[in-house]
């Protein structure tokens, strides 16, 4: 009659825990029918889980945050919504100690003095020991000096983080930018740019600002700025002229025959040579400028002539 009853009892649980779908509950039949009397606690674990995941789904549908998740959900959205975490993450204070030229400087981050090269710039020769000093290089250098030199910076890694030569790669702050409008404020790379002291220049994979940068150097071509500005009597411009001729000899005759194959530029007509130009032996000496490479006749705002 026991066995009876006991084997009546399991049945009608049995067919209980079967209806709520539990696993957890099928498990604890079994242990009861080993003697172990843990059947009430697996039916409370039913009800817990049970509780849990709808207070879950609740929260959820009410816009509630995810405990274990929400962090990385909520830094997705962000980055989305402002933007604003890659204009203020990995910035590191340094004090300039010295200013090279107008793309390069030394500062002090608390491990001694380093060079920085800025990145995405370029601005003309001052320094090079291969090459003339070329336009608008001293203005760019007298004013990156005026700028930064004994001033507190703060340096921004793009993706590498020195060149070839061992100088850090780095956009260089004025300030903490606290939004994407600040770039153009307060980043000296895009200032060097807006201003006409530089031209943009890249090296990929170090391209965080491509985009901004080219637009900013659009509207200093557009509005004549610096090195862009349709006036070329720079001072710059008139040493180089004077130099050339005063090495060369007088400024009488043809300037191909004091070229030595150097690259010649028409002063008049804006326009440089290559010794394998058609017109490179027709230049006035008077009207020559000589270049060593296409680049510094380019950025000296001469254009190539037509090939």
């Amino acid at each position: 009659m026991k066995k009876i009853q006991q084997t009546c009892l399991l049945g009608f649980l049995a067919l209980f825990l079967w209806g709520s779908n539990s696993i957890v509950a099928k498990e604890k039949v079994s242990n009861f029918r080993n003697g172990k009397e843990s059947i009430i606690y697996g039916v409370k674990s039913l009800q817990l889980e049970k509780g849990l995941q709808s207070h879950v789904k609740r929260d959820l549908k009410s816009g509630g945050k995810r405990r274990f998740v929400a962090g990385l959900e909520q830094n997705h959205k962000t980055l989305k919504s402002g933007e604003k975490r890659r204009f203020v993450a990995g910035l590191e204070q340094a004090h300039v100690t010295r200013v090279v030229d107008g793309d390069t400087i030394v500062v002090d981050r608390g491990q001694g003095q380093e060079k920085v090269r800025l990145i995405l710039v370029n601005t003309p020769e001052t320094v090079h020991p291969n090459k003339p000093v070329e336009y608008y290089g001293k203005e760019a250098s007298d004013f990156t000096k005026a700028q930064l030199t004994d001033k507190e910076i703060y340096l921004e890694k793009d993706v590498s983080d020195r060149d070839r030569y061992g100088r850090l790669l780095r956009y260089v702050w004025l300030d903490r930018p606290e939004n994407k409008e600040d770039l153009e404020k307060k980043c000296f790379n895009a200032i060097l740019l807006k201003e006409g002291y530089a031209q943009l220049s890249t090296f990929p994979p170090d391209v965080k600002y491509e985009h901004e940068f080219l637009t900013y150097q659009r509207q200093a071509r557009e509005a004549e700025k610096g090195l862009w500005s349709t006036k070329k009597e720079s001072s710059k411009t008139e040493d180089r002229i004077s130099n050339a001729e005063a090495e060369e000899g007088s400024g009488y005759g043809l300037a191909y025959e004091q070229a030595n194959g150097r690259i010649i530029a028409n002063k008049r007509s804006m326009i440089y040579h290559t010794a394998n130009d058609q017109g490179y032996q027709k230049v006035k000496a008077k009207n020559a400028v000589y270049f060593t490479s296409e680049e510094a006749a380019r950025q000296a705002g001469f254009r190539p002539a037509k090939r």
